[in-house]
Order: C-alpha cells, then structure tokens, then sequence
C-alpha cells in the first residue's frame, strides 16, 4: 500500500496441485504437451497479474513481440513487460465462455474484427511462409502415405482451381477454442486469456478456420462473416475452404511429429480431405491474380521468408 516501506508479492501457480500433478505424470509418459510454458498467479500488494513462463527466451520475445505490436485492446491483458523467458499481463476477471449462444456469437464476431481489422494488406500466398510450408507439408504427408497420391496431385497440379492466390496478411488469433476465451467481467466483451496465440504478420482466416471445427458451425458462418465485414474486416470467406485444408494438414503433421501415428487413419484422413478439396473447388474465386511461378515443395520463398527465417511457425 501507498506510504509502505516493504511490497507484499506472492506468487501462485494457476492450476490446483492435482492438475498439475496429473499433467505432470501424463508429460512423463508422453502424453500432455504444454507446448513449453507455464502460468503463474502474481500478487503485488493489492494488484493481481499474470505470468507466463515459457521454455524458451526467444518464445517469450516472440509472444510479447506480437502483442506489443498489435497494441491497446479491450480484447487481450495489457502487456506489462518480459524479462527473460516470462511475460506479464494484466490479470482479467470474468466468467469463460461454455456455450455459445447468439449474443455469444456476435461478440465472437466482434473479437475477431478486431484483429483483422487492425492491420491487413492483400500479398499473394507464394509470398508467405505460409504458401511455402503448405507445399512442403502436403509433400510430407505424401510421402509417409497418409496423403494418397491422387489427393496429392490434385493439389499440387491443379493447384489454381483450390489455392487461393491472393490472400489477406496481417493478425490472427489462431487457437479459438472457448477455454482460451472470457467474458470481461468489466464490460462483457471478449477477451484472449491464452496470450501465446497472437500473431502478427500471419495468413488472416487460420483463427476462424479453426472455430469452424469447434464452435463455428455451417449454419452460423455466414451471419458470423456479416458480422466480420460491417465491423471492417477483411472479407477471406471466398478462401475459407482452403484456410480448412491448411488446418487439416498442419494438424495431421503435428500429430506426426508428436507420435501419434496410431490415432491416425488414412482412410479417414483422405476422406475428410477430399470433401475439403470439394468445397474448396466450389468456393468462389474473388482474387484472379496469380503468381508468376508455380508452388511447388521446392520453390523458395521470396522476400517475406527471408526477413523472418528461424521464427517458429504459425499454428492453427
């Protein structure tokens, strides 16, 4: 308190120890991946905030990076600073999102405008890194089978009929799922608690990607989307299939690398995949544009890959 000559500061960890001792035994068999980071409860006399310990320093570099670049928000904790391989924010207060409703929907959407609206710049998809990894991913998946090989060529050889060429750059928040959201309790809006999934600079369209396996059904996209655009948004709907198609094929090759080949199949995997390539065909084609050079998994990247080699890649 003011006109005190000591601080109070207290430190919690955010979970009970029983959750934390079960996520303990399931990251020593192998089976719960935080990702490398963890959250900690600050108290500093009668202030509370929040602390986000990750493995690495440039993790936390990167996180505090996007989030200073995006700036003053009702929909995300304010920064208050990194040190090392931490991040503090505010601590927000209000109940999480359990079920969404049509006023829930509608802040969602609202939340969602937000960030596309705040910086966007129309680039071709050959010119991201994003282009670039869906190439090499899709190269991936064919050459340990899980892809088939007629799924395989459709996309790479008649890549102008599915792929969009022009796509929208800018903020994303890619990892939508409802624990990672809240109702401030302050004024209702919607407000990203998990603060790692910002990103600046990335493919705008992989956050609702996303929601649309989760929460984001067929019947709500398209009230949600009118939404998106008379907040000012971008308008990516004409290229949504193929956001579901990058979704899909980073997700499998995640689950690759992770090890979890046994809850993989490849029957199920090509089936959802080929009904992807469907809509993605059916979609309406809004950019004409082309690159001048086909993509394919051994085409550079131009000048966007060159300035930001070596950061990790973007998630769905």
């Amino acid at each position: 308190m003011f006109g005190s000559n000591y601080l109070i500061y207290e430190e919690k960890p955010a979970y009970g120890k029983m959750k934390r001792l079960r996520r303990k035994l399931l990251s020593i068999v192998k089976r719960w991946h935080r990702k490398g980071y963890d959250v900690r409860y600050i108290y500093i006399n009668k202030k509370q905030y929040k602390k986000v310990i990750f493995r690495t320093e440039a993790s936390a570099r990167r996180v505090h990076a996007d989030l200073t670049a995006f700036g003053s928000s009702q929909h995300f904790p304010a920064v208050i600073g990194q040190h090392r391989n931490t991040v503090w924010v505010e601590f927000i207060q209000g109940p999480a999102i359990r079920r969404i409703d049509t006023s829930g929907l509608t802040r969602l959407a609202d939340f969602y405008a937000a960030i596309y609206g705040r910086q966007h710049r129309l680039v071709a998809l050959c010119d991201t890194i994003e282009g670039f990894d869906f190439y090499r991913d899709l190269k991936f998946l064919h050459d340990t089978e899980l892809l088939n090989d007629r799924l395989y060529r459709e996309l790479v050889d008649h890549h102008d009929a599915i792929v969009p060429a022009m796509v929208w750059l800018g903020f994303d928040y890619t990892d939508p799922i409802t624990a990672n959201l809240i109702f401030r309790e302050a004024d209702g809006v919607v407000c990203a608690i998990d603060i790692k999934n910002l990103y600046s600079e990335t493919l705008i369209g992989q956050g609702i990607a996303k929601a649309r396996s989760r929460w984001l059904s067929e019947a709500l996209t398209e009230s949600f989307f009118e939404r998106l655009l008379a907040k000012g948004a971008p308008d990516f709907q004409g290229y949504l299939p193929f956001l579901e198609v990058l979704y899909q094929v980073r997700r499998t090759k995640t689950m690759v690398l992770q090890g979890k080949i046994k809850s993989l199949r490849p029957t199920e995997f090509n089936q959802r995949f080929e009904e992807l390539i469907r809509q993605a065909r059916a979609a309406p084609c809004r950019e004409q544009l082309r690159c001048s050079a086909d993509p394919h998994p051994e085409q550079g990247n131009s000048s966007r890959m060159n300035t930001i080699a070596g950061q990790p890649a973007h998630h769905l």
